[in-house]
Parts: structure tokens; C-alpha cells; sequence
């Protein structure tokens, strides 16, 4: 009985010191000293060859494991990366990384280690997303523009004050699609969901008579978890779904 008891001690010790080292989380900092361009990040990606990208005030950085490669613009090469900050990053269903830089919208490409650029006529891009047809949404601060997969025509999505079924504002600050093909916006006036056509818009705002309403003007961020729930950030309240 003794011998027992010894060895359910000597399991739980061991029990417990192994949870106390899940614990010790050890933190490594890299910045401008170790090869980053710039110490303030604004996105982070990693591709599914394993590099990590991360996009940042001053240029777009990739990350080998050892080593930091930076793109910066260059004003006498127009294959190179947009001017601007770069603040958004997304990979499409074929490997293409696709870089938000400025009102710059930039297709890598891998091969010749070059960029192929799509300018807006105005506004920082601030989200970017791909539809289930390989579209993509570009949110800026001065509007939504929608670059096709087949023709590579980059438009602006047509705003309509005059009617409820249409985006209001020029602000996006998140675009998402959800796994019924929904897109979500995310505005500074209000949050709105798309119809599965994607050509009528329902908003969503707070109203103090409901509190089952949108609790925010602004959504930061939108999720969708493995139970079809769509979870939103939101600027003074909290987080939602």
C-alpha cells in the first residue's frame, strides 16, 4: 500500500511540473536588429511554403527561419512593391500572395521574385478578402473595391445613400465571407451583410430600444468558429455573435 502511494505521489508531482512548464512561455523579440524593416507590424502571414510574411510601416518582410528578406518600393522599378505602408496580406487558393501597401494593391510573384501592382484611384487599403469565386475585396478608408479573378478588372463597389439596401459609407475598415458565401462589412456607420448575390446589403446598427441589436457603429474584426457562428470586434463594446 505504501508502494502505491509512493508511486501516485511520484505522478502527480510529475503531473504538476509538467503543467507548471506549459506554463514558462519563453518569448523571443525580433526587431530592426535582427533584419525586421521596421519595428511596427501590421500584419502577419504565413504561406503554405512555410515562409512568414509580415507587413509592416516600412516595407513587406519574409521570414526563412534565419534569415529576413525585405521588399521595399522602388519610384524607378514597377515591378516592385506599392509605395506605402503595407497593412494587409492574404493568400489565395493557388499559393499567390496578395499585399495590401498604400491604395496599392500587390500580387507577388514568386517565380520572378517581382510584383504585379493594381492602383486605386485613392485610400489606404485596410482589409482584404477572397470570395468563394476567387474575387477579391479590397476595404479602404475611402471606399470597397472588388478586383475580378477572369478579367483582373478592378472596380469600386457602386455606394447608394439614396437607398437602405446598399453600403452607406466609404469607410471599410473589414471584409469577410462566411461560410454560406455571405459577405460581412465592417464600417465605421454600422456593420452590413450581403445576400448571397452580393448585390443587396442588410445593416446592422445599435438600437437602444433592442438590446438584441448590433451593439457598435464600428467592427475591427470578424471570425467565424467550427458551429457557423460569426463572431465580431467591435471598438467600445466588446465582442459579439
Amino acid at each position: 500500500m505504501k508502494k502505491h502511494f509512493v508511486w501516485m505521489v511520484a505522478f502527480l508531482m510529475a503531473g504538476f511540473q509538467a503543467a507548471a512548464q506549459d506554463d514558462d512561455f519563453n518569448f523571443i523579440n525580433f526587431t530592426s536588429k535582427n533584419g525586421l524593416s521596421s519595428n511596427s507590424v501590421h500584419a502577419i502571414l504565413k504561406d503554405r511554403f512555410g515562409y512568414m510574411w509580415f507587413a509592416s510601416e516600412d516595407g513587406l518582410n519574409k521570414f526563412d527561419g534565419v534569415n529576413f528578406t525585405v521588399y521595399r518600393h522602388n519610384n524607378n522599378d514597377t515591378t516592385s512593391i506599392g509605395a506605402g505602408t503595407v497593412t494587409a496580406l492574404k493568400e489565395d487558393s493557388v499559393g499567390n500572395l496578395w499585399v495590401g501597401a498604400g491604395n496599392t494593391l500587390s500580387l507577388y510573384d514568386r517565380k520572378k521574385n517581382s510584383f504585379l501592382n493594381f492602383v486605386l484611384p485613392a485610400g489606404v487599403i485596410r482589409s482584404l478578402c477572397i470570395d468563394h469565386k476567387g474575387n477579391m475585396w479590397i476595404g479602404t478608408y475611402t471606399g470597397l473595391y472588388i478586383l475580378e479573378k477572369k478579367s483582373r478588372r478592378l472596380r469600386k463597389y457602386a455606394f447608394n445613400h439614396d437607398k437602405n439596401n446598399l453600403l452607406k459609407v466609404d469607410a471599410v475598415v473589414i471584409v469577410f465571407e462566411d461560410s454560406r458565401n455571405r459577405i460581412w462589412i465592417g464600417t465605421n456607420s454600422g456593420l452590413y451583410r450581403s445576400s448571397a448575390s452580393c448585390d443587396f446589403f442588410k445593416r446592422f446598427v445599435p438600437d437602444k430600444n433592442n438590446p438584441a441589436s448590433f451593439p457598435d457603429m464600428t467592427t475591427r474584426a470578424i471570425v467565424e468558429d467550427f458551429h457557423g457562428n460569426i463572431w465580431f470586434g467591435t471598438v467600445d463594446n466588446g465582442i459579439c455573435r
